[in-house]
């Protein structure tokens, strides 16, 4: 039986990363179309409307993702896989950056859009904090004591 805080953990998880998957989602559905790109002796045409509608496609492509790359730890975490815990430690520290970024950007403009990525980033840094509790750290190494680097390296002694 699992405990409650590794499912509690995983939708904390899956709850951070659901924004990213919806709005992407919308974002690839609802975009403006990319403009044919024009002949180079229009003099008028740089090209960059299409370069960049084609940039913003790209960018909504990796960070959904990212994004479901984030779900698929989460759920492997669920499952009691160890390397999951890992994974999702370095993924949570490498989406904290842009994160603190959001926020920071967001506390310039207006305070009221801070909470937003407040919100994702508890959200994220909570569920990968709750992975490492005694009680999930006992269900994801399957009841063993955790094994000490000189057994790893040499076996049992």
């Amino acid at each position: 039986m699992r405990p409650r805080t590794v499912i509690v953990a995983v939708v904390l998880l899956i709850a951070g990363a659901l924004p990213f998957l919806v709005y992407g989602a919308y974002l690839l559905v609802t975009a403006v179309p990319v403009p044919p790109r024009k002949p180079p002796w229009d003099a008028y045409s740089t090209g960059f409307a299409h370069d960049m509608a084609v940039l913003m496609r790209v960018v909504v492509v990796v960070v959904m993702g990212a994004a479901l790359l984030y779900v698929v730890a989460a759920v492997f975490a669920f499952l009691g896989r160890w390397g999951a815990r890992i994974a999702l430690t370095i993924m949570t520290i490498i989406f904290t950056l842009p994160l603190f970024w959001a926020i920071s950007i967001a506390a310039s403009r207006t305070s009221g859009l801070v909470v937003i990525p407040v919100v994702l980033l508890g959200l994220s840094v909570g569920g990968t904090v709750l992975l490492f509790t005694p009680a999930a750290a006992r269900f994801i190494n399957g009841g063993r004591p955790r094994p000490r680097l000189r057994e790893w390296a040499t076996g049992p002694i």
